[in-house]
């Protein structure tokens, strides 16, 4: 959820108690239709201005 609501994995990380980032990626970070769309969304903006 933290993920999904735009929390970076860094801070993830961090609040779960992991030892690294990469631990973190692995188990938690999967691409969700939120997560895609939400990607989306920011390239579009950026490439708008």
């Amino acid at each position: 959820m933290l993920l999904e609501s735009g929390v970076d994995i860094k801070s993830v990380s961090e609040r779960l108690g992991h030892s690294s980032v990469e631990f973190t990626a692995n188990v938690y970070l999967y691409f969700t239709k939120n997560l895609e769309d939400k990607l989306i969304n920011n390239l579009q903006s950026y490439l708008t201005y």
